[in-house]
């Protein structure tokens, strides 16, 4: 049994921390090592501040035919080198007598399957919330013959990360769900049956068939306070009349944002949405001082999104709620959030 190591990507022009040039040669049966790097600046896995490195636990799959046949083996590779880094070392087992690596995808899933032009697998539509992890945002490539052991993974989705600020403590899920808006009667889905298909080595995710979920939830843990989280939603590529935010627990939920969105492959969406920390909800925008009074009618937490320069000492009428059971009226305590936009 001969093991294969990683093939130097110097000629590249990639310095590698997690792979080293130790024996070039053909794939044969037994233990195989590949090198496999990252080619979007915004790719897989771990989110460490505006860079990305693959982490301790990350599975590819890669398809392996034997000389002149059209089957190809879904084949798991685990991380054994380079954790951290943005080019790791993965290692798994070939079979056969002449194992030919044509194309490979992260994360690996045992379902997937490569047709020689495009691979066919599932999205998921629920995950369990890791700090700065990006919920597995699908990447593939396809392999060189004269390079079994390099893998340039590209980007085959988008990646749309929220920051929600002062989510309420009991607070368990967050999710995003594709929507129909105006004259669009139908929505893409974002997960469920979905394939990559690769245009001069490039390769871009769609979801396909019927067996699809518009929605995708990320679970976390109910916090003792309230808290802040960045949550990353994988997307395939689509125009989406609305893609709808929403936040809550078993017993109750908001939407906190709803928009269109054009959705590019190796494009990253971010937004940020700070709640009200005494309400726990989205404060209402209103464009001026003189609109916050009738703001504040119906809610208890106002934006206002322009202060005009004439308003050197802006003043804001605070109605009073009357209790309808005990016929009292009381002060309703808010937090006006004042933007000066100049």
């Amino acid at each position: 049994m001969k093991k294969i190591l990683f093939t130097s990507l110097a000629v590249l022009g990639l310095g590698i921390t997690g792979c080293s040039n130790e024996d070039l040669g053909v794939a044969k049966s037994g233990v195989d090592e590949v090198c496999a790097t990252m080619g979007d600046a915004e790719s897989r896995t771990a989110m460490n501040g505006n860079s990305v490195v693959w982490s301790t636990g990350d599975e590819i799959g890669i398809f392996v035919t034997n000389g002149s046949s059209s089957t190809y083996t879904n084949t798991n590779y685990s991380l054994s080198s380079g954790a951290g880094t943005k080019n790791a070392g993965f290692s798994g087992v070939l079979e056969g007598e002449n194992p030919v690596k044509k194309a490979a995808f992260y994360p690996y899933g045992s379902d997937a399957s490569y047709d020689g032009s495009k691979i066919s697998l599932t999205l998921k539509d629920t995950y369990n919330y890791k700090e700065g992890e990006n919920s597995s945002a699908l990447m593939a490539c396809q392999i060189n013959e004269s390079a079994q052991d390099v893998l340039a993974f590209k980007n085959a989705g988008a990646l749309m990360s929220v920051t929600v600020n002062n989510i309420p403590k009991d607070y368990i899920w967050a999710k995003l769900t594709s929507m129909t808006a105006r004259e669009r009667t139908t929505a893409p889905a974002i997960a469920g049956n979905a394939q990559i298909a690769f245009a001069e080595g490039i390769p871009t995710l769609t979801t396909t068939g019927t067996l699809n979920s518009s929605s995708i939830t990320i679970n976390f843990t109910a916090g003792n306070d309230v808290t802040s989280k960045t949550f990353y939603f994988p997307l395939p590529v689509a125009e989406y009349p609305a893609l709808e935010l929403s936040i809550g627990n078993g017993a109750t939920s908001q939407v906190l944002k709803t928009k269109a969105l054009d959705a590019k492959r190796n494009e990253r969406y971010t937004t940020t949405i700070t709640l009200d920390e005494v309400s726990g909800s989205v404060p209402t925008t209103v464009e001026s001082v003189s609109a916050v009074a009738d703001a504040l009618a119906t809610t208890n937490s106002v934006s206002v999104t322009d202060v005009a320069l004439t308003e050197t000492s802006p003043t804001v009428s605070i109605p009073k709620k009357i209790h309808r059971q005990k016929m009292s009226a009381y002060p309703l305590k808010i937090f006006l959030l004042l933007l000066l936009l100049l």
